[in-house]
């Protein structure tokens, strides 16, 4: 089985992605550790604002963003795994169970400020910022329009759920369909 869980920052995808690995006994790959691994292979630092310097050097070098997509692929090719990805619902054309976990950028904000210590607007700024700068990339880098959820078998509007209740939302959408 292989699942791929999709979302912006704060949606929750990383942290229900691993819950649903570990529910189902499945490898977790995550997008953000494999960044990680790349940022760290080029010399930059992994966390905090020298991060942010990755992800500004990403934005001038596709190569970075084609060989992250590519080791998600290789990842997705070996099957039996969930993947928490902003563009592996869309680039993977196997079959998988594709979840979109959606918040509205204010719910996000509040998440990412408490993760990192930051103040609701300086996060919100941030997500606001990302998430438009990432759409156009993945648009000039693929084509892909990321407001398109048609893509997605369940899409979950996370705002109002715990992560428990995130959890098990996608947790009894899975075993729904794998009956």
């Amino acid at each position: 089985m292989i699942v791929i869980v999709s979302g912006g920052a704060g949606s929750g995808k990383s942290t229900v992605a691993r819950a649903v690995a570990k529910k189902f006994k499945l490898r977790h790959v995550s997008a953000g550790d494999k960044m990680r691994q790349l940022a760290s292979a080029l010399g930059f630092k992994t966390s905090g604002a020298e991060f942010l310097e990755f992800h500004e050097y990403v934005k001038s070098h596709p190569a970075v963003d084609k060989k992250l997509d590519e080791l998600i692929m290789k990842d997705l090719r070996q099957g039996d795994c969930v993947v928490d990805s902003r563009l592996a619902a869309y680039l993977y054309k196997g079959r998988a169970y594709r979840i979109m976990l959606k918040v509205p950028d204010s719910v996000a904000a509040r998440r990412n400020a408490l993760r990192e210590g930051v103040s609701e607007s300086e996060a919100l700024k941030s997500i606001i910022r990302r998430n438009r700068e990432d759409a156009l990339r993945y648009k000039k880098l693929y084509g892909i329009d990321v407001s398109d959820v048609s893509v997605y078998d369940f899409v979950l509007d996370t705002s109002p759920l715990s992560i428990e209740e995130m959890i098990a939302a996608v947790v009894s959408f899975l075993r729904k369909v794998l009956k």
